[in-house]
This record gives structure tokens, C-alpha cells and sequence, in this order.
């Protein structure tokens, strides 16, 4: 007898996996030989008749009696488990049906002359789910030849398809029939919107079978749409479900700390899942500022700058996942220490906070974006442009709450922001970087400074010091001053106000020549005027000079004309 094989089974709804293991075959010598591809398939109830499908080789020994003589035979099955069948042969250019009954015949009973390889096709419709041992046989003038085989099924019972559930760790419950293992491993795998690589979500060692089993998912599951199916190690893969993940649980906020000095406090926490970070605070409990981050972590730190010396301050925790859950802690209270001094001290080792992009590719000549929109680093964007392809481009923004101790010199004024801006893979091809800057109205004004006092500069460590890069202000809205700079590299900066003062007295303290300048430019003036005058002078003289030799002239040419008139009235 030949017995019944493998399935591979594809539809709109369930998918069927065989297992990877090595085709079986039986060998007689009067016949020749019988295989099928697979020695274990799995199949399982999906929907009304959906099939299973396997393949049955039979190839004729050419020194046996039914090499070239093959006309008496019928392949049928010999056991019955409710199991439909549907028999094909593979006549040399197409399938050809002649069932009877879940039995194959040969028809007419004429010879069929094989002289090679002839191939079956059996489609079986599970009625349910099963573990059953079915047996198709060869007979042959009533000899059978037979080719053992099972199938095995994985029935899913709950959730059902499509179940909609708020719980993000649900159980799954199975049910395995395996014909030729007792105890298996079974896993749970899921993929979000049925995409992707399936991922573990917890698994059973020791699934009995026909036992209800079930699998807890060993993960929190985010909210979203998944498929969902059982592997089991021998009996290869059940169908896929769908399930939905409906997310209306808050995150958990624990481990909550803070790490205030003389003007700022760093508050951190960290939640269960992936969440928003805001800080409401104040010296009352009314807690009226507010500072945020809409990154969405579960490790969290907020630094609160720009506060009152030795002051006891109050704050709340609220932290959101994705979905729209909130949860709030507090209230807590922190008191910041006594002043310290202006940008002194040792400096500051490491920063407070730090926001990093990666750039997969920029291609020569074109612009790539960062919107960094990070009022705690107090950088709107970054634009860059490079000379060259470069590729996994990294830039890092990151913020002192005072002069980093690399850092030698501190900026004079009033200091808004140290930071360090560094870039990996670039590799000396950086074009051009644009900077857009933000700072608050209410430190400008808190300072007594305006709009036009705030620059960015840039430590030069050959000369150990700052120097300031032409920064224009691009535009404002209630709350910040945009700020515009270009760079051609990085290194450490800091956004800084100096008041400007304005006076009708020159001095001379900003170098010494300056005054010889001054002194020497006056002078000139003055000798220039000199010699206007002296010019204007010498031609008014000149003028004088011409009227009078012009009168005299006249007179003498009248005297001349008179005298002429006398000598004719006397002659």
C-alpha cells in the first residue's frame, strides 16, 4: 500500500508550511520505486473546502514485470476518516481527472506501456481539525505497494479572527494532532500588518498532543494590526489569524530622579513603554512652567535651566505613549544651590542633553534637512550640503549646562547655550552647514538684551578663543528669536548676548593706533581746508587784479580818445 504524503496548502486566509525535511520513499523491486517530496506535511481546517495538496511519484523498474505492461491498477484509499479526496495523473501535458469514489482507476483497464515515471496529484479537504493516518495504496493485480505518511494539523481556537482585544500581552490557544510525536515545542509568531519577518512571542516546550494549549505573549504587544500563528517543531505551521491590539493602557513612570545645581535641575524617569516626556514645575504647587520632549523613549531626562539660586522648586511627571495614554507623577521638589559664580568652575564633562541624526546618503550638491525643533539645545534646524557623496552621515547636537571643560575660555556676556556640534563619516566634506538657532524672548528680556545683542560664536582652539560668526536674525514669534548662521566646520559653540552701549564721546582704548589714526586723519582734514582756502585766496586776488588793469586800461583809451577831440576842434 501506498500511503498518503504532503501537503502544501496556500489561501486568501491561512497559510500552510511544510517542514523542511527529506523526501520519503519506498523501494520494491518487481515495481520500482514510490516518493513523495516531504516525509511530514501539516494541514489544518482553514474554510469550506479549502485543499491540501501532495505529489506521489511512482517510477517503473525496467527489470520488472510491469515495465512497459502496466494496465490492472487503481490507487485508492483504505482508510477513512472523513477525508475528501480528489486524484489526478499527469498524462505527459496535463492533469486528468478519474476519481471515483476517492478512488483513482485507470479507466478502460488499457495498457498504459510506462516505461519512466508516472505522477500522482492528491487533493485532500480536511473536515475538521485532525491528526489522521491515511493510507492510498497501489494495487496491482491484487498485490499492494504502499508509501507511509501522516498528516498533522494545528487547530487554533482563540482569539478568533479579527478579534479586536485592549489587553497587549493575550494569550493564544491551540490544539496539536501529530500522528508520530507525543510532545512537541510550539512558538508563538506575530508580524504587524502581516509584513515583514515573523518575530518570537513567547513559546511552550512540552505541547502534548491533543491537549488545549496555551501561549502568553511574553511581550508587551504595541497597539496595531497583527497576524498571528502557531509552530510547533515537528508538525511544522497552523494557519494565521488576525488580531488588533487596541492600546488604552498608561504607561508606568518609576525610577524617578533629580540632579538640581545653583541655576539648573536635570529631572529623569523611565516608563514601561515607549512615551513623551513633560516636566510641569514652579516654586508653588500651582507648577505653572513647562518644559517637554516629544521623543517618544522609555529612558527620560529633561533639563530645567535658568532657575533661582537656592530655591526649592515643585514638578509633576507626565509622560504619553503614541496612542494618546497619559500618566502623571508627582508632585516632587528639588532645591537648587547657592550661586557659584558666572560660567566658572571646572566645567562640564559631560552634556546634560544630546540629539543625534543619521543621514543614510547625501548626494553632492544637495541639501539634507535636520528639524531638530529642541528648545533645550536651542536649535531649530540644521541644513547641510557636501562637496562629495557621503553616506551614514552622523550629526550630533549636544548641550553643556556650563563651559564644557574642554573648552579653555569662558564667553564673556551673558551665555545662552554651550553646545558641541560633531559630525562622523563626513570626512572633510562638508560643504556649507546652516544653522537656525532659537532663543527665548523671555531670556533676552530677562537679561537686558534685545534681539540685536544675541550672536553665535565659535571656540577657535589655536587662539583659544571666541569668535563671532555673522548671525542674522531670520524671524520671531511670541515665544523665540530665529537666528541664522553659516558654518564650514564644527567644534564647540555658544549662543550668547552682549548688550551694546552707545556714546557721543570717541575713545581710543580699542588699539593705539587708533588714536594716531584718528589724530592723523583730522589733520589732513585740516590741511585740506587750509589749502582750499589758500586756493580761494589766490583766485579772488587774481580777479581784483584783472578789474583794476581793466579800469586802468579804459582810462587810459578815454584819455587818449579826449585828447584826440581837443587837437580837432583847435584846428
Amino acid at each position: 500500500m501506498v500511503k498518503k504524503v504532503i501537503f502544501l496548502f496556500i489561501s486568501a486566509f491561512f497559510l500552510a508550511s511544510a517542514l523542511a525535511s527529506a523526501s520519503q520513499s519506498q523501494y520494491y523491486s518487481d515495481l520500482g520505486n514510490i516518493t513523495s517530496d516531504s516525509a511530514v506535511y501539516s494541514c489544518w481546517k482553514g474554510s469550506a473546502s479549502i485543499e491540501c495538496t501532495t505529489y506521489v511519484n511512482l517510477t517503473i523498474n525496467s527489470t520488472g514485470p510491469y515495465y512497459g505492461n502496466l494496465s490492472n491498477f487503481t490507487l485508492n484509499n483504505t482508510a477513512d476518516y472523513n477525508l475528501t479526496y480528489k486524484i489526478d495523473w499527469y498524462n505527459g501535458s496535463t492533469w486528468v481527472n478519474q476519481s471515483q469514489n476517492n478512488t483513482w482507476v485507470n479507466g478502460s483497464g488499457s495498457n498504459y506501456n510506462l516505461t519512466g515515471t508516472i505522477q500522482f496529484k492528491i487533493n485532500i479537504t480536511l473536515p475538521s481539525a485532525l491528526s489522521a493516518k491515511w493510507n492510498v495504496s497501489f494495487n496491482i493485480n491484487g498485490t499492494y505497494y504502499e508509501l507511509s505518511s501522516h498528516l498533522d494539523s494545528i487547530n487554533l481556537t482563540s482569539p478568533a479572527n479579527y478579534n479586536i482585544t485592549p489587553v497587549q500581552t493575550p494569550s493564544f490557544n491551540f490544539t496539536l494532532y501529530s500522528h508520530n510525536s507525543t510532545s512537541q515545542t510550539c512558538t508563538l509568531y506575530m508580524r504587524l500588518n502581516d509584513e515583514g519577518s515573523w518575530a518570537s512571542y513567547g513559546s511552550n516546550s512540552s505541547v502534548l498532543n491533543g491537549s488545549l494549549t496555551k501561549i502568553t505573549s511574553s511581550t508587551t504587544i504595541s497597539q496595531g494590526n497583527y497576524t498571528w500563528k502557531i509552530t510547533c517543531s515537528v508538525s511544522g505551521d497552523s494557519g494565521s489569524r488576525w488580531i488588533y491590539i487596541d492600546d488604552n493602557t498608561d504607561p508606568l513612570i518609576s525610577s524617578v530622579s533629580s540632579s538640581p545645581s545653583s541655576n539648573v535641575a536635570t529631572i529623569a524617569w523611565i516608563t514601561n513603554e515607549n512615551a513623551n516626556s513633560t516636566i510641569n514645575y514652579g516654586t508653588t504647587y500651582s507648577v505653572s512652567s513647562l518644559e517637554d520632549d516629544d521623543d517618544f523613549t522609555t529612558s527620560h531626562s529633561i533639563e530645567l535651566s535658568d532657575l533661582a539660586y537656592s530655591t526649592t522648586y515643585y514638578y509633576n511627571i507626565t509622560s504619553c505613549d503614541q496612542y494618546g495614554n497619559c500618566a502623571t507623577n508627582g508632585t516632587y521638589s528639588f532645591t537648587t544651590s547657592s550661586y557659584t559664580g558666572d560660567n566658572s568652575g571646572s566645567g562640564a564633562t559631560t552634556p546634560t542633553s544630546s540629539r543625534s541624526k543619521t543621514f543614510t546618503t547625501i548626494q553632492t550638491g544637495a541639501t539634507e534637512t535636520w528639524l531638530v525643533s529642541d528648545k533645550n539645545l536651542g536649535i531649530n534646524r540644521i541644513n547641510l550640503t557636501v562637496s562629495n557623496l557621503s553616506t551614514n552621515v552622523r550629526l550630533t547636537a549636544s548641550k553643556y549646562s556650563t563651559l564644557p571643560s574642554q573648552v579653555s575660555v569662558a564667553k564673556s556676556g551673558k551665555v545662552y547655550r554651550y553646545l558641541k556640534i560633531e559630525a562622523t563619516n563626513l570626512n572633510q566634506k562638508l560643504n556649507l552647514a546652516y544653522i537656525l538657532l532659537q532663543v527665548e524672548k523671555t531670556w533676552v528680556q530677562n537679561n537686558s538684551l534685545t534681539k540685536q545683542d544675541i550672536s553665535f560664536y565659535k571656540f577657535d582652539n589655536s587662539s583659544e578663543e571666541w569668535k563671532k560668526i555673522i548671525t542674522t536674525l531670520e524671524a520671531e514669534d511670541t515665544t523665540y528669536y530665529y537666528l541664522g548662521a553659516e558654518l564650514t566646520s564644527f567644534s564647540y559653540f555658544t549662543i550668547a548676548g552682549e548688550a551694546t552701549t552707545t556714546s557721543t564721546t570717541p575713545t581710543n582704548t580699542s588699539s593705539s593706533t587708533t588714536p594716531t589714526t584718528n589724530t592723523t586723519s583730522n589733520a589732513s582734514a585740516g590741511q585740506d581746508e587750509q589749502t582750499d582756502t589758500g586756493k580761494k585766496s589766490s583766485k579772488l586776488w587774481i580777479i581784483i587784479l584783472i578789474v583794476v588793469i581793466g579800469i586802468v586800461a579804459l582810462a587810459v583809451v578815454g584819455v587818449i580818445i579826449y585828447m584826440q577831440l581837443i587837437r580837432k576842434k583847435n584846428v
